[in-house]
């Protein structure tokens, strides 16, 4: 005899794990909401994709913790973009805005010593792409290099970073290989 389950419940389940997982990750609840509500929209809409339905939580995780990443993107592109505007219309020169309190913008000033410590291309690399949010063709430009150039200094300076970190402190990264999370002193 088949078992049938509600499937409305399966997504409220659903819903509610990911929003706890949310919530711990962003600044607001009502963010929060948002971000769980794009989760199940972009779970529903490539239902059809996953390939292993014993894995539909982590798949599911994995979607969050992209969703996450683009959310922390998108406010650091934002913020940067109005401390431009202001900068512009005070007449000022644009410099480095404030960090935000969230986990993204303390580990990014905890990143900087780091990044400072590279070899010179790849400290020019990282600093133009993942500190100032430059495109990786946009920073191949700049500097005078082809994208699959530029591709590989971020590459290979994000490998020399994480390899710091991993000295230091517990981080846990996301499948598409942004920060999920992370603990400031490393777990012993």
């Amino acid at each position: 005899m088949a078992t049938t389950f509600d499937t409305g419940l399966v997504w409220e389940e659903t819903r509610r794990g990911l929003l706890a997982f949310v919530q711990r990750r962003v600044a607001t609840p009502q963010d929060a909401e948002d971000l769980v509500q794009d989760v199940l929209i972009r779970m529903h809409a490539n239902l059809s994709r996953l390939r292993d339905t014993d894995r539909v939580m982590a798949w599911a995780y994995g979607i969050a913790r992209n969703a996450i990443t683009d959310y922390y993107r998108s406010r650091a592109n934002a913020s940067g973009a109005m401390a431009q505007l202001e900068d512009e219309n005070s007449g000022r020169v644009s410099g480095p805005t404030a960090v935000e309190d969230d986990q993204e913008g303390e580990l990014a000033a905890c990143m900087r010593p780091y990044v400072s410590r590279l070899p010179d291309p790849y400290r020019e690399a990282l600093r133009l792409v993942e500190l100032e949010g430059m495109t990786q063709v946009d920073a191949a430009r700049r500097v005078g290099i082809s994208g699959s150039g530029m591709k590989s200094r971020v590459q290979r300076g994000r490998g020399m970073v994480r390899a710091m970190l991993s000295e230091c402190c517990d981080v846990e990264l996301a499948p598409a290989g942004g920060i999920a999370g992370y603990e400031k002193e490393k777990k012993k």
